[in-house]
């Protein structure tokens, strides 16, 4: 049977809400969404999925259905923001807390399923978890690449490797080293290892991030070959220093990446 939907994406979702302005206020000013200008409704283009806010009266009259009674408490549905680490988790969750009008229920906690978590409601209740998620990679643009038998190899070595930059220029060492294998390598190209297992990795990266503070990185090129991400990086050290270029090339093994090897 032909799936009725060719293509497998949402494009918008509307939320039903009893007073639109105020909520809006709240998405622009508290959580820092960015309005579109169209009439009549609130809608915010959120990396490609646009949330919609229209008054409930109006959204059940627009879908044929009839208006039920305001449900209180938990309204049977959660949004969700990915986090790129738990430190950025918390950090939100510590900006929150400067908004009465948003209502956290659930603090940063470890998920049950190996992440972390925490959830607010929006002034009408919206239940909003926001979640760091070890296991779904995240593109730079926040597009997320969850574990499929239609994502391609290349698609998560390709996102697993920005993940990996990020939690490197954010310096937060547990979402790094959650990108990489056990017994990851590291090496000069056409050397010897100069570095083997995650235990030395992680040593001589926070004494890396403890002694260069402003230390990142940006990528200039990415290519994605077979197991293989190739990235031309250009990195700083101090905002004084010279940046210089170094070509990294990360080999992934079981979702990881098991292998460094630089071109310095």
């Amino acid at each position: 049977m032909t799936p009725v939907f060719p293509e497998q994406r949402l494009s918008v979702l509307t939320i039903g809400v009893k007073d639109r302005n105020a909520l809006t206020r709240f998405y622009v000013e508290v959580l820092g969404f960015h309005l579109m200008p169209t009439p009549g409704v609130s809608f915010f283009n959120l990396s490609g999925v646009v949330l919609g806010l229209w008054e409930a009266d109006k959204l059940a009259r627009d879908s044929g259905q009839p208006l039920t009674p305001s449900q209180e408490g938990f309204k049977g549905f959660a949004l969700a923001y990915n986090a790129r680490s738990e430190a950025e988790v918390d950090a939100i969750f510590a900006r929150l807390a400067a908004h009465p009008e948003a209502q956290i229920t659930m603090t940063p906690h470890k998920a049950f399923w190996g992440g972390y978590m925490g959830y607010f409601a929006d002034p009408e209740g919206n239940a909003w978890e926001v979640a760091y998620n070890p296991l779904w990679p995240m593109g730079a643009d926040g597009r997320l690449f969850p574990p499929s038998q239609e994502r391609t190899q290349g698609e998560h070595n390709l996102a697993l490797a920005q993940r990996q930059l990020d939690a490197y220029n954010a310096q937060d060492i547990e979402a790094h080293c959650a990108c990489f294998a056990p017994d990851v390598v590291v090496a000069n190209i056409g050397e010897e290892p100069n570095l083997m297992g995650i235990a030395a990795y992680r040593a001589r990266y926070e004494g890396l991030f403890a002694q260069y503070k402003f230390n990142r990185a940006e990528v200039l090129t990415r290519t994605a070959i077979g197991d293989k991400v190739v990235d031309h990086e250009r990195v700083w050290r101090s905002p004084e220093a010279e940046p210089f270029e170094v070509l990294a090339i990360y080999t992934f093994r079981d979702g990881l990446i098991a292998r460094v090897d630089f071109v310095r």
